[in-house]
């Protein structure tokens, strides 16, 4: 279906795949936060684990 499980770690990472930040743990397949404070403009890779999946997208961050 593309939607993370319930559950699911995730991870942002920046286009090397460093990680930035800790792991954050998903509590919804349909809606998460994850925030972006103090990240600069960009693009950055987020890595989403489940019991049976594995996802990477990538996002782009907006900072005004």
């Amino acid at each position: 279906s593309g939607l993370p499980e319930k559950g699911s770690r995730a991870w942002l990472c920046d286009m090397s795949g460093r990680v930035l930040g800790g792991e954050y743990s998903l509590t919804s397949a349909n809606r998460n936060e994850i925030s972006a404070e103090g990240l600069a403009s960009g693009i950055y890779l987020l890595r989403i684990e489940g019991k049976s999946s594995r996802q990477i997208l990538k996002i782009t961050v907006l900072n005004r």
